[in-house]
């Protein structure tokens, strides 16, 4: 739950605050659309009558009330899962196109990790999905195209692991009524 609070702080000393707050807000919901604009049109010509409802579920009650770092960490989640699909792609057989989305997968995954921690777990839950997808469950195909996730989420797992590692469920972190 860093970015947000990063952005509103360091933009907060150029502009006034409500005006960062209002840029904030933008950015997540345009980078939400984008996101899935450029996800829901990966191949096609036209764009899909669907894409008209995308701001709908961009501006939710999460944004509404607040909640900026969960913002940005959804408005993060379609680039990651575009930048997944390319990976995968069969038929982009350029080596450079491949390392540009393995590397943008892997900024937008550690982004997402400090946007927020359900964002994180969004990017690898779907690519362990797009994985189990795409490989037929084969050492031949899947082993892989593992290496090909693997690989850019390979920091975003390293920083999942020493959240976890770092915050333990032992009695001291769990909050009840005593210490509210």
């Amino acid at each position: 739950n860093w970015m947000g609070t990063s952005l509103l702080v360091m933009f907060g000393f150029l502009l006034p605050l409500p005006v960062v707050e209002k840029l904030l807000i933008s950015v997540a919901l345009i980078m939400f659309c984008t996101g899935f604009a450029c996800l829901l049109r990966r191949g096609r010509e036209d764009a899909p009558v669907v894409l008209l409802a995308v701001p709908a579920f961009g501006w939710g009650f999460w944004l509404h009330m607040g909640f900026y770092n969960y913002s940005l960490g959804l408005a993060l989640l379609p680039w990651g899962w575009l930048f997944m699909a390319q990976l995968l792609d069969r038929s982009a057989g350029d080596s450079r196109t491949t390392k540009r989305a393995a590397a943008a997968l892997c900024i937008c995954s550690v982004a997402a990790f400090f946007a927020h921690p359900i964002a994180a777990i969004a990017v690898l839950t779907a690519a362990a999905s797009m994985w189990l997808g795409h490989s037929r469950l084969s050492i031949r195909h899947g082993l892989p195209l593992a290496l090909r996730l693997g690989l850019p989420l390979l920091p975003l797992t390293v920083l999942w692991a020493l959240f976890v590692w770092m915050h333990p469920t032992g009695g001291h972190s769990r909050w009840g009524m005593q210490r509210l």
